[in-house]
């Protein structure tokens, strides 16, 4: 009995202290820190951080690294880091873990975006008799970046060539900013918005690497060519050099109906070294109408290599052209679906006026496709007889999506057009390009008159007969500000914001957008580049326009098969089209206000004053 009594006693002890807290440890207090993480950093350069928190029970604190970017280290309480080029312009995760001697512990977390180096590489690939060969763009001036501030700010920070066709564009912050190439007089200044810090601007191009002379001189070329096919009408036949620098060198001949030979004398005055010319094609283009189209289409051809030419004498060219390969398609052009697209672009009812259709190889180009927004040149395939016949100069659409052409009647109605033949004699591995482009006129009102402005709608694909339908389509509810971006207004900013609702169709890798400075003058205007902005946004704050100028805005939808607008906008692949909409005359007020630019202004001056060609239209 006094054992079971005891056992109560020492059970009821046991509760006693258990009920008083007797036994139990208080968890220990949490460091507190007393420091605070810089988040301004730079690319390559050290970044510290000594780091400090206190123990509310007096005791010692220790810290460790628990996130932190590669090559962060910390020593004692001290932690040190050099952004690399791939941390730099990017966010960086940092988690420090300070505990107390007696185990309390407290997390602290921030991020730092480095300021970092943007890497512009400029070198086109041309691609030559030889095979492709890389060639640094001659660049007057570096790009550069222009960079929005939170404050309405924008900073310049100029470029730095570090070799050639390379540029660096130092301490860029992390985000968006807008690359600004393309600044030489002549040529309207070119910006992409873009996020990257790798940017390849080089694009590639058919052209051999021909020499240049000091000054013009003349040289004369005897032709005198045997093996025409003695068709009715005769055509033309031509001899032109490999696709190079030099533009409107092809020299046309017209035989005599029913002939088989030509000949004749040409003198051209140029400063092309015509003994860096090695290779040179003879051709003859015969006239085809395939229903409302009237084609120059490629017979006979006659490629010539290892040529010996030279300057200021003359050359005599002797030839015996050979048949070429035929190959045909069945051209089927469903109209009505282009006069969909024209359905709503501009501030008046589009008008059809005319289309574009050809076939062309791209000499030596494998697997590419040379870029679309230049005018190509060489020998084609297919190509609209502009009546007198002699061909073009450039054998593809024009890459401009407000350039005047209208060589054929505009197919605004589902065509049939039967089969469409044609000569091939080229070797199969260089990429061909099948080409048809509409154009279209918009009014537009100007100093009391309407102007009947070209738009231009465009794709190119790879030959076959499936129907040739608009791959592109124009933006939808393109506004200004919050307003229709066809209704003729005043806005009182010099940076406005374009806005627009993406296209049904092909995804497109981007949208440009032309700035055009309107300038009226007597029974017309005089329409300016001032400015080419692309973005793979569908929306876009432009960089200042100038106030008291009146402006057209053009949007374009770009397709492409390869290229990329924020990295490498330039490297192309077919597909490809374009289709443009168009702005009413838009006034900057003579007040407006712009932002306040830190940087080089000459830069930014330069930039804006880097007029493009001006395109001069007439009241009708």
């Amino acid at each position: 009995m006094m054992r079971t009594v005891s056992s109560f006693l020492v059970v009821l002890a046991v509760g006693f202290l258990l009920a008083c807290g007797g036994g139990s440890h208080p968890a220990p207090a949490s460091p507190v820190f007393t420091s605070t993480p810089g988040t301004a950093a730079s690319q390559d350069t050290s970044y510290t951080y000594a780091i400090a928190a206190t123990d509310p029970g007096g005791g010692t604190v220790s810290f460790s690294l628990v996130t932190m970017p590669a090559g962060a280290t910390l020593t004692g309480n001290t932690l040190t880091w050099s952004p690399t080029a791939s941390e730099s312009r990017v966010s960086n995760s940092f988690e420090v873990r300070a505990a107390t001697s007696e185990g309390g512990t407290a997390d602290q977390s921030w991020t730092v975006t480095p300021t970092g180096t943007v890497t512009v590489n400029w070198v086109n690939t041309n691609w030559t008799t030889s095979g492709p060969v890389q060639i640094p763009h001659p660049s007057v001036v570096a790009p550069s970046a222009l960079v929005p501030q939170p404050d309405g700010s924008l900073l310049l920070i100029s470029g730095t060539p570090v070799s050639p066709g390379v540029f660096t564009i130092g301490q860029v912050p992390g985000g968006f900013y807008w690359l600004v190439v393309g600044v030489h007089p002549g040529i309207a200044g070119t910006a992409f918005w873009t996020s990257s810090s790798a940017f390849d601007l080089g694009r590639d191009v058919a052209a051999s690497l021909y020499g240049v002379l000091g000054s013009n001189e003349d040289t004369t070329f005897d032709l005198n060519l045997s093996g025409l096919d003695p068709s009715l009408p005769p055509g033309v036949v031509g001899f032109s050099p490999a696709p190079g620098a030099f533009v409107g060198l092809p020299i046309f001949l017209t035989p005599q109906p029913g002939s088989t030979t030509v000949s004749g004398s040409a003198t051209i005055s140029t400063r092309l070294d015509w003994t860096t010319v090695n290779t040179a094609f003879l051709v003859q283009y015969e006239q085809v109408s395939l229903g409302l189209m009237n084609n120059l289409v490629l017979g006979p051809q006659l490629t010539q290599s290892n040529l010996a030419l030279t300057n200021g004498g003359t050359n005599t060219i002797t030839g015996t052209l050979l048949p070429s390969p035929q190959s045909s398609l069945d051209l089927n052009i469903p109209g009505s679906k282009w006069s969909t697209v024209f359905a709503s672009v501009g501030p008046g009812a589009a008008t059809p006026r005319g289309s574009w259709l050809s076939i062309a190889p791209e000499p030596y180009v494998v697997g590419v496709n040379t870029s679309p927004n230049l005018i190509t040149t060489g020998p084609f395939l297919v190509q609209p007889n502009p009546g007198n016949g002699v061909p073009f100069d450039f054998s593809t659409c024009p890459g401009l999506p407000f350039f005047v052409f209208g060589e054929q009647p505009a197919v605004v109605t589902d065509q049939d057009f039967g089969t469409l033949q044609y000569g091939d004699p080229f070797p199969s591995p260089w990429t061909r390009e099948l080409a048809f482009c509409q154009e279209v006129t918009v009014p537009i009102p100007v100093g009391g008159m309407s102007l009947p402005f070209p738009l231009n709608y465009s794709e190119t694909v790879v030959p076959s007969s499936t129907p040739l339908a608009p791959l592109a389509e124009p933006v939808k509810n393109p506004t200004i500000d919050g307003s229709s971006l066809f209704t003729t207004t005043s806005v009182n900013n010099t940076v406005v914001t374009l806005a627009w609702s993406a296209p049904t169709g092909t995804s497109p890798y981007g949208y440009t957008v032309y700035v055009l400075q309107v300038i009226p003058q007597n029974n017309g205007a005089a329409f300016v580049e001032s400015g080419i902005y692309n973005t793979a946004k569908t929306s876009v704050t432009l960089p200042p326009l100038t106030a008291g100028n009146i402006y057209l805005f053009v949007i374009v939808t770009e397709v492409d098969g390869i290229a990329n607008m924020e990295t490498s906008p330039y490297r192309s692949q077919l597909p490809t089209a374009f289709a443009p909409v168009l702005s009413a005359p838009i006034t900057i007020s003579s007040g407006a206000a712009s932002p306040q630019l830190r940087g080089d202004p000459k830069l930014w001056q330069r930039f804006l004053g880097a007029k493009g060609e001006s395109h001069h239209i007439t009241a009708h």
